[in-house]
C-alpha cells in the first residue's frame, strides 16, 4: 500500500529535546483513524530516560505500571457499559427508528437533531451503510444524548459515564505529561 508520510516535532517535557511523530497516511482507498499510522520517538535523552510514549501519551517511566493497570481497568468498565442493556436497548430503539426512513438524507436530517451526527451531508452518504450498522457502532459516550432524544431517562447512564472517568483520574501517581 502505498503512503504519505508527514513528520511533526513538538518540544520534549523537559524543553530541551522533542518528540518526533512520524504519521503515515494511505494514498489509496478508504483513510480513517483506523488506517492512519503514528509513531513517536522521543529525541531528548533526559526526557527518554525519564519518560516513555505508551500509545500516544507520553508517561513517566516509574507510573507506566499504574498507568496501564488504570487504562486496563477504564477499559474493562468501559465494555461493560457499552454492552449494558440499557446500551443494547437504546441502539435498538435507534436502529428501529432509522428503519423507518426511506432516504439517507432523512436519516441525516434525524440524526443531526438529535446531536448524534456531525458529519456532513455528502459525508454521512458515503459512511451510513444502514440503520443497524450506524446504531451498532455508536460511540457510548453518545448515548446518553440518544436516551434523552428517545425521552428516556440518561441518568443512570451518565452516573456510569462519570465512574469511568472517575477511574481514570483516580491514579494521581501517574503523570500524563502531554498527549501527542
Amino acid at each position: 500500500m502505498l503512503t504519505d508520510t508527514d513528520l511533526v516535532s513538538r518540544p520534549c517535557p523537559c524543553g530541551n529535546g522533542e518528540v518526533e511523530t512520524t504519521i503515515s497516511t494511505p494514498t489509496q482507498g478508504p483513510i480513517s483513524s483506523y488506517s492512519i499510522r503514528r509513531a513517536h520517538r522521543i529525541k531528548c535523552a533526559a526526557c527518554d530516560r525519564q519518560y516513555v510514549v505508551d500509545g500516544n501519551t507520553i508517561v513517566s517511566r516509574t507510573d507506566l505500571a499504574a498507568y496501564r493497570a488504570a487504562n486496563e481497568q477504564w477499559s474493562t468498565a468501559f465494555r461493560e457499559l457499552n454492552e449494558s442493556p440499557a446500551a443494547v436497548e437504546a441502539r435498538t430503539a435507534l436502529a428501529a427508528m432509522l428503519a423507518t426512513f426511506r432516504t439517507k438524507n432523512a436519516a441525516h436530517d434525524y440524526l443531526t437533531k438529535a446531536g448524534l451526527n456531525d458529519a456532513t451531508y455528502s459525508s454521512f452518504i458515503r459512511e451510513y451503510t444502514g440503520a443497524n450498522e450506524y446504531a451498532t457502532g455508536l460511540h457510548p459516550l453518545d448515548l446518553p444524548q440518544l436516551l434523552r432524544f428517545l425521552g428516556h431517562d440518561s441518568g443512570p447512564f451518565e452516573e456510569k459515564l462519570q465512574a469511568l472517568e472517575a477511574i481514570r483520574r483516580s491514579t494521581p501517581s501517574v503523570q500524563l505529561v502531554m498527549q501527542l
